[in-house]
């Protein structure tokens, strides 16, 4: 789908700061509060964008350790199986479907690193996982999806 010059500056203002007021968005386009919220209203309204959310800082939070897993699946078959089995899990934020070696990658946070351990042993056991390489993450230096 095609979007105007300003519906594409208003995706960027949001993705910069979601808390930006209309107001101030409307006055750095150049255009009127109603239009910027029905601007807004109908991006949602077409799935563009998908909600908003905070980002925290995991140093600061609960779950300061987060984990990347590449998992090797053992058949084909057992691939959505297992990526929708991962998916429901909680402390789970991304499945992915990659090339490579590795045919999901899985993004997981933990509170600390031996429920981390706890996880990777988990994953181990499950139906189809063949093997996996995990990543603690030491630092974020950008997040910007």
């Amino acid at each position: 789908m095609k979007l105007d010059e300003k519906d594409q500056r208003i995706l960027e203002i949001l993705k910069e700061n979601a808390r930006t007021p209309v107001k101030e968005i409307a006055a750095k386009l150049g255009l009127s509060i109603s239009a910027v919220s029905l601007r807004i209203k109908n991006l949602i309204k077409k799935n563009i964008i998908k909600g908003f959310k905070a980002i925290v800082d995991t140093g600061l939070s609960e779950e300061a350790c987060q984990l990347i897993v590449e998992i090797a699946v053992d058949k084909a078959e057992n691939l959505n199986e297992l990526a929708e089995a991962l998916s429901s899990k909680n402390n789970i934020c991304i499945v992915l479907n990659i090339t490579g070696e590795y045919d999901l990658l899985v993004f997981s946070k933990c509170k600390n690193a031996a429920e981390g351990a706890e996880f990777l042993n988990m994953l181990r056991k499950m139906k189809g996982v063949s093997k996996i390489k995990s990543h603690y993450v030491l630092q974020r230096l950008k997040v910007d999806f």
